[in-house]
């Protein structure tokens, strides 16, 4: 069986007609490695498709501005 690659400006237009932007950040080693441990212990939960992207969703759903003090 063969799977047909998307050539880029085809992946580009498959991921908009699904309302998905693909960005990047920047961000601290020590974050990123939090991250991901926390997508692993999802994952050890049994939440097959926990993603890093998944998990940053749910934190800004979570967010409520009117607690945020500033970075610390």
């Amino acid at each position: 069986m063969t799977t047909q690659r998307r050539t880029p400006s085809e992946a580009r237009a498959y991921l908009a007609e699904k309302g998905v932007r693909v960005v990047c950040i920047s961000t601290y080693d020590a974050d990123l490695a939090a991250l991901d441990a926390k997508v692993a212990e999802l994952r050890a939960a049994g939440h097959r498709r926990a993603t890093r992207s998944s998990l940053i969703r749910a934190a800004v759903a979570a967010f409520d501005v009117n607690r945020y003090r500033g970075e610390q």
